[in-house]
């Protein structure tokens, strides 16, 4: 979101602090006019302070690790949107009568959250992305001759709608650090994580009503059981967190390499249980002598989305 905008919209909201004194409806106005000005007035040094380089006419730009971060999330959530919609249309059969609802819902979710990256990443000047064109079968073509229907099949559907909220939510995870000196984007990453993990969890409760007792509303190892193989490189690196449940533990590790054994019991749970999680970052190429290390997930989410793209 544009900070100036967001600077004007604050302008015209009371606080209840001022309603509950009884201040004049007059003098309110006038001060938040004053503090709105005051508020773009500081904004509008932000360009020649902080991002001279990118500083241009018309709203102030962000730095493009921002924009980048941004769009990023917003490709995934693109594709999202489209297998959402492919499944609601009239002509298909994958997402049954009960569940329609539920769907219908997601993607309401899903649609505001293109909307609203959209809008930020088009308010700091830089170029938003688009949908690509998608090939959900996994053939990578206009025909759709690929192993998987999602347009049919409900266990297809939800298997990828799944592999993409889990991977919208690595992604809004993996984007934070870049984030983190800008309060209003990380604030609104923030909403969206929130939105993205709630998507995910409720794709695997319908898995489950579906007969896919595997599938926990969390993300379990590497959590590929039941779901189609063709886009399972989302949950890369999921296992490599342990994650200890506060009911398996015992005691304090008595030497820090002894760690497993001194705080689990034995025999130890299995290895599922301890990487039960909400979702890891995704992992970063380390670069080379000469490829600089990434800061953003962009190889690892192009390699992803290039598998249902033509």
């Amino acid at each position: 979101m544009n900070l100036l905008a967001w600077l004007d919209t604050l302008s015209g909201v009371a606080s209840s602090s001022d309603t509950d004194t009884g201040t004049n409806a007059a003098d309110l106005a006038s001060r938040r006019t004053a503090l709105a000005r005051l508020g773009r007035a500081a904004a509008a040094t932000l360009p020649a302070l902080t991002l001279a380089g990118n500083a241009v006419a018309g709203p102030p730009r962000v730095t493009s690790l921002t924009t980048d971060a941004l769009n990023l999330t917003l490709r995934v959530a693109l594709a999202q949107k489209a297998l959402l919609t492919l499944a609601l249309d009239t002509a298909s059969t994958s997402v049954p009568a009960a569940e329609r609802p539920t769907v219908e819902t997601l993607l309401t979710l899903t649609t505001d959250m293109v909307a609203r990256l959209g809008l930020s990443v088009g308010q700091s000047g830089d170029p938003v992305a688009t949908p690509a064109n998608y090939d959900f079968t996994g053939g990578r073509s206009a025909a759709g001759t690929g192993p998987l229907q999602p347009a049919t099949s409900p266990d297809d559907f939800l298997g990828l709608t799944q592999e993409l909220a889990d991977l919208l939510t690595r992604t809004f995870i993996s984007t934070m650090p870049a984030l983190a000196g800008n309060t209003v984007f990380s604030e609104l990453t923030a909403q969206f994580l929130g939105t993205a993990s709630r998507i995910a969890a409720t794709v695997r409760l319908m898995r489950q009503r579906r007969g896919a007792t595997t599938a926990n509303a969390w993300i379990t190892e590497e959590d590929l059981a039941g779901a189609p193989t063709l886009f399972g490189g989302v949950y890369e690196g999921e296992a490599s967190t342990t994650v200890f449940k506060l009911d398996l533990l015992q005691n304090i590790p008595a030497a820090p390499g002894n760690l497993l054994i001194t705080v689990l019991p034995l025999p130890l749970p299995p290895r599922a249980t301890i990487t039960e999680a909400f979702d890891q970052p995704l992992p970063l190429d380390a670069g080379s002598t000469t490829v600089t290390a990434e800061v953003l997930p962009l190889k690892k989410v192009d390699a992803l989305l290039t598998l249902l793209t033509y």
